[in-house]
């Protein structure tokens, strides 16, 4: 997934570049990014055993 939705739609400029951009990427993908085979949760939430919802209303 990292590839074709991060790595191929972008150029970098550097290492470091590409380093940031990938980090941020995987930040987004287990904490914002909702997956359907995980029943709409975020692996973050998943693993943690908490839904969106009750973060928010918290």
């Amino acid at each position: 997934t990292v590839k074709y939705e991060e790595v191929y739609l972008n150029e970098y400029s550097d290492y470091f570049d590409a380093l940031t951009n990938i980090e941020r990427y995987i930040n987004f993908y287990n904490n914002e990014r909702i997956h359907s085979s995980l029943d709409k949760q975020t692996p973050a939430e998943r693993y943690h055993g908490y839904r969106r919802d009750q973060r928010e209303s918290a």
